[in-house]
Protein backbone atom coordinates (compact mmCIF):
# COMPACT_ATOMS: atom_id res chain seq x y z
CA UNK A 1 0.00 0.00 0.00
CA UNK A 2 2.59 2.16 0.94
CA UNK A 3 4.50 1.81 -2.31
CA UNK A 4 0.92 2.77 -4.09
CA UNK A 5 0.98 5.76 -2.35
CA UNK A 6 4.30 6.87 -3.28
CA UNK A 7 3.53 5.76 -6.94
CA UNK A 8 0.31 8.19 -7.01
CA UNK A 9 2.20 10.93 -5.15
CA UNK A 10 5.35 10.70 -7.58
CA UNK A 11 2.37 10.77 -10.98
CA UNK A 12 0.38 13.14 -8.95
CA UNK A 13 3.64 15.65 -8.93
CA UNK A 14 4.73 14.90 -12.32
CA UNK A 15 0.94 15.92 -13.53
CA UNK A 16 1.77 19.03 -11.47
CA UNK A 17 5.14 19.88 -13.10
CA UNK A 18 3.51 19.07 -16.63
CA UNK A 19 0.60 21.71 -16.08
CA UNK A 20 3.21 24.43 -14.56
CA UNK A 21 5.59 23.66 -17.37
CA UNK A 22 2.53 24.05 -19.69
CA UNK A 23 1.41 27.20 -18.11
CA UNK A 24 5.09 28.96 -18.31
CA UNK A 25 4.90 27.71 -22.43
CA UNK A 26 1.47 29.65 -22.88
CA UNK A 27 2.68 32.77 -20.94
CA UNK A 28 5.97 32.81 -23.13
CA UNK A 29 4.12 32.72 -26.06
CA UNK A 30 1.87 35.52 -25.30
CA UNK A 31 4.80 37.74 -24.69
CA UNK A 32 7.19 36.27 -27.53
CA UNK A 33 4.66 36.71 -30.09
CA UNK A 34 5.84 40.20 -32.41
CA UNK A 35 4.51 43.02 -32.29
CA UNK A 36 2.34 41.70 -29.37
CA UNK A 37 0.34 45.25 -29.32
CA UNK A 38 -1.57 44.84 -32.92
CA UNK A 39 -1.24 41.28 -32.23
CA UNK A 40 -4.14 41.34 -29.63
CA UNK A 41 -5.90 44.23 -31.43
CA UNK A 42 -6.16 41.77 -34.57
CA UNK A 43 -7.82 39.31 -31.91
CA UNK A 44 -10.10 42.13 -30.90
CA UNK A 45 -10.94 43.34 -34.29
CA UNK A 46 -11.96 39.88 -35.78
CA UNK A 47 -14.35 39.33 -31.97
CA UNK A 48 -15.64 42.62 -32.50
CA UNK A 49 -16.60 41.93 -36.57
CA UNK A 50 -18.17 38.69 -35.19
CA UNK A 51 -20.40 41.10 -32.39
CA UNK A 52 -21.27 43.72 -34.65
CA UNK A 53 -22.39 40.96 -37.29
CA UNK A 54 -24.47 38.94 -34.84
CA UNK A 55 -27.97 38.27 -35.88
CA UNK A 56 -30.88 38.82 -33.45
CA UNK A 57 -31.54 35.53 -31.45
CA UNK A 58 -34.26 34.89 -29.48
CA UNK A 59 -34.29 34.13 -26.01
CA UNK A 60 -33.02 30.74 -24.74
CA UNK A 61 -36.20 28.71 -23.28
CA UNK A 62 -35.03 26.14 -20.89
CA UNK A 63 -38.60 25.43 -19.68
CA UNK A 64 -38.50 21.63 -20.73
CA UNK A 65 -40.54 20.55 -17.41
CA UNK A 66 -43.90 20.19 -16.95
CA UNK A 67 -45.62 20.95 -13.17
CA UNK A 68 -48.04 18.80 -11.74
CA UNK A 69 -50.80 21.19 -13.63
CA UNK A 70 -49.19 20.55 -16.81
CA UNK A 71 -47.54 23.65 -17.11
CA UNK A 72 -43.51 24.25 -18.40
CA UNK A 73 -41.78 25.47 -16.14
CA UNK A 74 -37.50 26.98 -16.09
CA UNK A 75 -35.38 29.59 -17.13
CA UNK A 76 -35.49 31.79 -19.66
CA UNK A 77 -32.39 33.49 -20.40
CA UNK A 78 -31.72 35.79 -22.50
CA UNK A 79 -29.14 35.14 -25.30
CA UNK A 80 -27.09 37.82 -25.62
CA UNK A 81 -25.87 36.66 -21.55
CA UNK A 82 -25.72 33.58 -22.18
CA UNK A 83 -22.75 31.00 -22.12
CA UNK A 84 -24.12 29.59 -25.97
CA UNK A 85 -23.27 33.16 -27.11
CA UNK A 86 -19.80 33.25 -25.97
CA UNK A 87 -18.54 29.92 -27.15
CA UNK A 88 -20.76 30.41 -30.96
CA UNK A 89 -18.44 33.84 -30.85
CA UNK A 90 -15.20 32.45 -29.95
CA UNK A 91 -16.06 28.96 -31.85
CA UNK A 92 -13.02 28.80 -35.06
CA UNK A 93 -11.84 33.01 -34.36
CA UNK A 94 -8.43 31.70 -34.21
CA UNK A 95 -9.17 30.51 -37.87
CA UNK A 96 -9.24 34.18 -39.10
CA UNK A 97 -5.62 34.77 -38.20
CA UNK A 98 -4.48 33.29 -40.96
CA UNK A 99 -5.65 36.31 -42.89
CA UNK A 100 -2.81 38.66 -41.14
CA UNK A 101 0.44 39.24 -41.63
CA UNK A 102 3.81 41.01 -39.98
CA UNK A 103 4.46 43.77 -42.23
CA UNK A 104 6.26 47.04 -41.86
CA UNK A 105 5.61 50.44 -43.93
CA UNK A 106 7.68 51.06 -46.70
CA UNK A 107 10.86 52.21 -46.07
CA UNK A 108 10.86 51.39 -42.17
CA UNK A 109 11.97 48.41 -39.87
CA UNK A 110 8.99 48.77 -37.49
CA UNK A 111 6.28 46.07 -37.68
CA UNK A 112 2.79 45.39 -37.00
CA UNK A 113 0.01 42.90 -37.71
CA UNK A 114 -2.32 43.75 -40.67
CA UNK A 115 -5.53 41.60 -42.37
CA UNK A 116 -4.61 41.16 -46.07
CA UNK A 117 -7.35 39.43 -46.91
CA UNK A 118 -10.86 39.00 -46.20
CA UNK A 119 -13.47 41.25 -44.73
CA UNK A 120 -11.63 44.34 -43.13
CA UNK A 121 -8.83 43.97 -45.08
CA UNK A 122 -6.29 46.96 -45.05
CA UNK A 123 -4.39 48.60 -48.01
CA UNK A 124 -1.45 46.42 -48.81
CA UNK A 125 0.01 48.90 -50.98
CA UNK A 126 1.47 51.20 -48.63
CA UNK A 127 3.74 47.99 -46.36
CA UNK A 128 6.61 45.47 -47.09
CA UNK A 129 5.27 42.02 -46.82
CA UNK A 130 7.43 39.27 -46.28
CA UNK A 131 7.93 36.16 -48.83
CA UNK A 132 4.87 33.37 -48.99
CA UNK A 133 6.23 30.76 -46.48
CA UNK A 134 7.75 33.26 -44.22
CA UNK A 135 4.07 34.88 -43.85
CA UNK A 136 2.11 31.55 -43.73
CA UNK A 137 4.24 30.42 -40.80
CA UNK A 138 4.21 34.28 -38.83
CA UNK A 139 0.34 33.88 -39.04
CA UNK A 140 0.32 31.04 -37.89
CA UNK A 141 1.93 32.12 -34.78
CA UNK A 142 -0.67 34.98 -34.82
CA UNK A 143 -3.13 31.85 -34.99
CA UNK A 144 -1.79 30.19 -31.78
CA UNK A 145 -1.19 33.43 -29.83
CA UNK A 146 -5.34 33.68 -30.35
CA UNK A 147 -5.60 30.58 -28.84
CA UNK A 148 -3.42 30.63 -26.81
CA UNK A 149 -5.19 34.10 -25.33
CA UNK A 150 -8.39 32.68 -25.13
CA UNK A 151 -7.36 29.63 -23.06
CA UNK A 152 -5.30 31.43 -20.56
CA UNK A 153 -7.96 34.40 -20.21
CA UNK A 154 -11.18 32.29 -20.91
CA UNK A 155 -12.87 33.69 -17.94
CA UNK A 156 -12.45 37.06 -18.50
CA UNK A 157 -13.46 36.74 -21.84
CA UNK A 158 -16.26 35.08 -21.52
CA UNK A 159 -17.49 37.75 -18.80
CA UNK A 160 -16.69 40.23 -21.11
CA UNK A 161 -19.58 38.79 -23.65
CA UNK A 162 -22.33 37.79 -21.12
CA UNK A 163 -21.91 40.49 -19.26
CA UNK A 164 -21.93 42.94 -22.06
CA UNK A 165 -18.32 44.40 -21.48
CA UNK A 166 -17.37 43.92 -24.93
CA UNK A 167 -20.74 45.23 -26.20
CA UNK A 168 -20.57 48.62 -24.32
CA UNK A 169 -16.90 49.33 -24.45
CA UNK A 170 -15.72 47.91 -27.21
CA UNK A 171 -13.32 44.71 -27.25
CA UNK A 172 -10.28 45.97 -27.79
CA UNK A 173 -10.62 48.66 -25.17
CA UNK A 174 -11.05 45.53 -22.70
CA UNK A 175 -9.30 42.92 -24.04
CA UNK A 176 -6.06 44.62 -24.71
CA UNK A 177 -6.52 47.25 -22.00
CA UNK A 178 -7.99 45.82 -19.20
CA UNK A 179 -7.70 41.19 -19.22
CA UNK A 180 -4.20 42.25 -20.59
CA UNK A 181 -2.32 45.54 -21.53
CA UNK A 182 0.83 44.69 -24.27
CA UNK A 183 0.02 48.12 -25.39
CA UNK A 184 2.24 51.20 -24.37
CA UNK A 185 0.80 53.43 -21.92
CA UNK A 186 -0.66 56.73 -23.12
CA UNK A 187 0.94 58.78 -20.27
CA UNK A 188 4.34 56.68 -20.35
CA UNK A 189 4.31 57.47 -24.34
CA UNK A 190 3.78 61.44 -23.56
CA UNK A 191 6.01 60.78 -20.91
CA UNK A 192 8.79 59.30 -24.14
CA UNK A 193 8.18 62.07 -25.94
CA UNK A 194 8.97 65.03 -23.58
CA UNK A 195 12.48 63.13 -22.82
CA UNK A 196 15.46 63.62 -24.10
CA UNK A 197 16.32 61.41 -27.39
CA UNK A 198 18.55 58.77 -27.10
CA UNK A 199 20.12 55.91 -29.06
CA UNK A 200 16.69 54.24 -29.27
CA UNK A 201 14.96 56.89 -30.26
CA UNK A 202 17.17 59.42 -31.95
CA UNK A 203 15.25 59.08 -35.16
CA UNK A 204 16.91 55.88 -36.28
CA UNK A 205 14.69 53.52 -37.53
CA UNK A 206 15.34 50.51 -35.13
CA UNK A 207 13.52 47.27 -35.60
CA UNK A 208 10.36 47.92 -33.26
CA UNK A 209 6.52 47.36 -33.32
CA UNK A 210 5.01 50.14 -35.38
CA UNK A 211 2.95 53.03 -33.26
CA UNK A 212 -1.01 53.11 -33.94
CA UNK A 213 -0.49 56.05 -35.73
CA UNK A 214 2.26 54.41 -37.68
CA UNK A 215 -0.02 51.43 -38.24
CA UNK A 216 -3.07 53.26 -39.09
CA UNK A 217 -1.13 55.28 -41.45
CA UNK A 218 0.01 52.61 -43.45
CA UNK A 219 -2.77 50.43 -43.39
CA UNK A 220 -4.53 53.34 -44.84
CA UNK A 221 -2.01 54.59 -47.59
CA UNK A 222 -1.76 57.50 -46.10
CA UNK A 223 1.50 59.57 -46.72
CA UNK A 224 3.12 62.14 -44.78
CA UNK A 225 4.83 65.22 -45.38
CA UNK A 226 3.95 65.51 -49.28
CA UNK A 227 5.43 68.85 -50.90
CA UNK A 228 3.07 70.10 -53.61
CA UNK A 229 5.00 72.75 -55.99
CA UNK A 230 3.45 74.37 -58.68
CA UNK A 231 5.68 75.61 -62.13
CA UNK A 232 5.84 78.37 -64.26
CA UNK A 233 2.59 77.32 -65.97
CA UNK A 234 1.00 76.81 -62.61
CA UNK A 235 1.09 72.94 -62.66
CA UNK A 236 0.80 71.07 -59.66
CA UNK A 237 4.11 68.82 -59.12
CA UNK A 238 4.80 66.15 -56.37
Amino acid sequence: LSDLLKMLQLLFSIFLAAGYLLQGNNAALLKRIEAPCTACKSVAAELQRRINNEPVRNHLDLRHRLDKAGQRYGKVIAYRSSELRAVELLDGLCNNMRDYSLVSPLGKKTKFWLKVKGEGAGNTGAVTRAQREEEDEKSKRLEAYCGTLIEEFEEEIYEGIMKGGFDSHGVEAVLCGKIISPCPRAAASEAQSSAPATAADDGSDSEREATPEEAAAAASGYVENVTIKADADGNLEL
